[in-house]
């Protein structure tokens, strides 16, 4: 869906937050928080987001 969406949104923020990270294959510039995961983790990564 990631991949979909960077097509029409090329600028388009993509994390990803899975148990899987070893199997993803991200779009280009997506981030990727590994399970267990830490709350401050997704607040520090879309803190860089914020427009």
């Amino acid at each position: 869906m990631a991949r979909a969406y960077r097509e029409r949104f090329p600028d388009l923020p993509v994390l990803y937050v899975t148990g899987y990270a070893e199997q993803m294959q991200p779009v280009p510039g997506g981030i990727i928080i590994s399970k267990p995961y830490k709350l401050a983790q997704v607040i520090g990564v879309l803190g860089t987001w914020a427009v």
